[in-house]
């Protein structure tokens, strides 16, 4: 399992090592089928039973109105 912590450490190597990594687009890679997917940020503003209010999450295919 990664942290947030984890991410923002890889992320700031990156950034540092590589002068446009910022401005690249986010990639999720699915071990499972081998798919790659664009990825965005969705926050919970509410419960929905399984995920807490206010939890951050790394999203791919989410509907764009779930991410207003």
């Amino acid at each position: 399992m990664m942290t947030w912590g984890d991410l923002y450490v890889a992320m700031q190597d990156k950034i540092m090592s590589c002068s446009n990594f910022q401005d690249d687009g986010v990639v999720v890679y699915d071990a499972e089928n081998g798919a790659f997917s664009q990825a965005d940020m969705i926050d919970f503003c509410e419960s929905d039973g399984i995920i807490d209010k206010g939890k951050t999450c790394i999203s791919i295919n989410v509907k764009e109105e779930w991410n207003e």
